[in-house]
């Protein structure tokens, strides 16, 4: 009994510092939960941003990919005295001499005097390959001066002021990102003054002009 009434007394006495002490816990619970909350809302909000630019990311490298899909490989049509004449997808690496090789090779009588075996293709490229009598007809007629040995369709350049998104992106190498921040120019600064000022564009430099200049216009 006498050690109830001396906690008792000890409480009683002692009542303003325990009140203090139970208060200043209350606070610290209080602030830890408060700071646990902020943090695990502020990383929700991180997960959220992360996970938007490893879209917008995806969405570039897809656009990436597709480009180089397009680059991947070429269609050549090659023509005249070759055993089996055709379209053939090869690989861009391909000079005139692997074609013709694809192609089962040259007919007895074919010419080749007039090409040039090491030459590099390029994507839409026809390679004629004239037998002799054809070379010999081309000799005598008075409205022929030269063979047609390799040329490349013309048909599909792209112009630069006038293009469409989706004709822009018919260019190899030229993706949706690149075609968008084309128009995008085009409405900044007005018409191309050449098709050089193409590298003016974000996103296309030297290399890719390179690739794409044969394939457009103003």
């Amino acid at each position: 009994m006498k050690y109830f009434i001396e906690i008792r007394d000890f409480l009683y006495y002692n009542r303003k510092k325990i009140s203090l002490f139970v208060i200043v816990i209350i606070v610290v619970i209080v602030s830890f939960f408060s700071i646990f909350n902020d943090k695990y809302s502020s990383n929700e909000d991180l997960s959220y941003f992360d996970n938007i630019e490893i879209e917008e990311n995806s969405t570039d490298n897809n656009e990436i990919d597709s480009s180089n899909l397009k680059e991947a490989f070429y269609f050549i049509d090659i023509k005249g005295s070759v055993k089996n004449p055709g379209v053939y997808q090869v690989s861009p690496d391909k000079r005139v001499i692997d074609i013709i090789s694809i192609a089962g090779g040259l007919l007895p009588d074919s010419d080749t005097s007039n090409i040039n075996m090491s030459q590099k293709i390029e994507d839409e490229m026809v390679i004629l390959i004239p037998s002799i009598n054809e070379k010999n007809k081309n000799e005598n007629s008075s409205t022929s001066n030269n063979l047609s040995i390799i040329s490349k369709d013309t048909d599909n350049i792209v112009s630069i002021n006038s293009a469409t998104l989706d004709d822009l992106m018919t260019i190899k190498g030229i993706g949706k990102v690149k075609a968008e921040a084309i128009i995008e120019y085009r409405k900044e600064f007005g018409p191309f003054k050449s098709i050089e000022d193409i590298k003016n564009v974000s996103g296309i430099g030297s290399s890719t002009f390179e690739k794409i200049k044969d394939y457009i216009k103003l």
